[in-house]
C-alpha cells in the first residue's frame, strides 16, 4: 500500500494469502477482480497482520478523505498517475482526442474501415 490508510501500513509488505508473502498460496487462476475482492475483504475486518495496523473508523474515513489531496502532493503519484488521470482536467474535449492505436496490438483484425460514427445514424443497426 502506498497511500495512508489506516489498515495497512504504507510502504510495508502485507502478508495476506494474496501477497508474495504466501507464494504457496498464490492461484494463478485469480483475476484482477478476486485479488481486488480480496484486498477489500482485508480492509473491512480489523485483523492485524504484517504490515496491518488498527484504527478506529472514524481515523480511517478522515484518512480515506485526505487522500488525493495526499497522493496529490507524493512525486511518485505525480509522474505516474496524476497528469494523466486525476489531477490535470483534459485540455481536449472527448471528440477531439485522437483513437488510441495501442488497442490494435490485441486486435489486429480490426481496420479504420469498421469504425461507425456515432452520429451517423444511417451507419448505427438498430
Amino acid at each position: 500500500m502506498f497511500t495512508p490508510s489506516g489498515r495497512f501500513s504504507p510502504n510495508t509488505r502485507l502478508c495476506l494469502t494474496i501477497s508474495d508473502y504466501h507464494r504457496e498460496t498464490w492461484n494463478p487462476s485469480w483475476s484482477v477482480a478476486t485479488i481486488l475482492i480480496g484486498l477489500l475483504s482485508y480492509m473491512l475486518e480489523d485483523d492485524v497482520a504484517t504490515g496491518g495496523i488498527k484504527t478506529s473508523d472514524a481515523e480511517k474515513q478522515q484518512l480515506a478523505i485526505a487522500s488525493k489531496d495526499w497522493n496529490s502532493k507524493q512525486d511518485s503519484f505525480r509522474h505516474n498517475w496524476s497528469v494523466k488521470y486525476f489531477l490535470k482536467p483534459p485540455e481536449k474535449t472527448k471528440a477531439e482526442i485522437p483513437p488510441c492505436d495501442e488497442w490494435n496490438i490485441f486486435n489486429q483484425s480490426d481496420t479504420d474501415d469498421n469504425i461507425v460514427d456515432a452520429d451517423d445514424e444511417d451507419a448505427i443497426e438498430g
